[in-house]
């Protein structure tokens, strides 16, 4: 169902895995099909928009379930108190209190502005009670006061994979070069996206840059919607204050590469959407 939760209009599913696990392998960002043309969006722009809503959602806690707020949620299915059920919002589905930290953690390429600082918060918050050998545990509900202490594989993947998507793009680049996946692609409708139909498309859009972090220097690859005659880049150090870099054009619209080294960013710097 296409709709709007919480000033997000997208397709409506409210556990977040179905807005995530097809993306751990197809890069939808730049393709569409019939039915994403006709909403002048992406699958990519849909699942941010599903993203943003959970929070909007925890934020407004209409069920005033204990610590939900901007920087904890995470409702898709999973363990909890009463067994493994698919769990989400917005609308309200089965949503008890369990918090998932796959549900943020495997939403990081969507929208890592918001989704960072809630996996940050719950290791820092929690990890005493949710990390284990392998990371997080699938659960816990603070309303309840349950913790999980089960891993579960079909939740510690799309971690793993979303997060290299977001670092380096390099699960997407393998996957999307194989000629099967580009002929079900095509059968299935999709085509390439033009840029000004995506309302979410920034000036300069940084795809990935390799090493991330890096020390000494990287290949910053980013995206101009349009021609530019510069295209000014974050960088976010991990101690001190953000710094800004610019790559110089005139450039032409469509993917281009950058070399950045010391003199562009400090010792361990990592990129960030300008």
């Amino acid at each position: 169902m296409y709709g709007t939760q919480y000033g997000q209009t997208y397709v409506i599913f409210p556990p977040l895995f179905g807005h995530q696990y097809s993306h751990c392998w197809i890069d939808f960002r730049y393709i569409q099909d019939a039915y994403m043309r006709g909403k002048g969006i992406t699958y990519f722009e849909n699942s941010r928009r599903a993203t943003y809503a959970q929070r909007a959602y925890s934020i407004a806690n209409p069920l005033n379930r204990v610590a939900y707020g901007d920087s904890l949620w995470g409702i898709t299915a999973g363990d909890g108190p009463n067994g493994y059920i698919a769990r989400g919002a917005p609308p309200s589905q089965n949503d008890d209190g369990t918090i998932s930290p796959t549900a943020p953690a495997s939403s990081i390429p969507f929208a890592p502005e918001i989704c960072i600082p809630a996996v940050r918060n719950l290791y820092n918050t929690y990890s005493g009670s949710i990390w284990g050998d392998y990371a997080f545990t699938d659960a816990f509900n603070p309303t309840h006061s349950w913790w999980d202490l089960d891993v579960i594989g079909i939740d510690q993947g799309p971690m793993v994979l979303m997060v290299e998507n977001w670092l380096t793009g390099s699960v997407w680049n393998r996957f999307m070069r194989n000629a099967d996946v580009q002929r079900g692609l095509q059968h299935a409708g999709f085509t390439r996206v033009n840029a000004a139909v995506d309302p979410f498309t920034p000036a300069l859009q940084v795809v990935a840059n390799d090493p991330n972090p890096f020390r000494i220097a990287a290949t910053i690859r980013y995206r101009l919607p349009s021609a530019a005659s510069s295209a000014p880049v974050g960088l976010l150090r991990r101690r001190g204050p953000r710094g800004r870099a610019s790559l110089r054009g005139p450039e032409a619209a469509g993917f281009h590469d950058a070399r950045a080294g010391r003199r562009a960013a400090s010792r361990a710097a990592s990129t960030t959407r300008g």
